[in-house]
């Protein structure tokens, strides 16, 4: 059973190239890594699954509880940015000395 895919023509023709110096065509190739897909379970290392925004955004709820945590344990939660600020110059100066 053949299956139709629309793939760019800039991107089928470069990969057209590269699969050549191979001796395969793209519908070889392809026929090849899909094969390799099913017997692995598994994609191509390379090819990477964009996160989607619902992923993104609890990674960045994580991130900032973490921060939150982190801030409370080495006593600047109730600091402001000023006193922070202050403290890190501070920390400069006694280096320097």
């Amino acid at each position: 059973m053949a299956t139709m895919i629309n793939i760019e023509p800039r991107l089928e023709a470069d990969a057209a190239v590269i699969f050549g110096r191979y001796g395969l065509t793209v519908a070889d190739a392809m026929t090849k890594i899909l094969r390799n897909v099913v017997a692995t379970g598994t994609v191509p290392a390379e090819i990477k699954r964009e996160r989607s925004l619902d992923e993104a955004a609890r990674q960045l709820k994580e991130a900032v509880a973490y921060l939150q945590e982190q801030s409370v344990r080495n006593g600047t939660s109730e600091m402001t940015l000023d006193e922070i600020n202050a403290e890190i110059e501070a920390a400069h100066r006694e280096a320097e000395c």
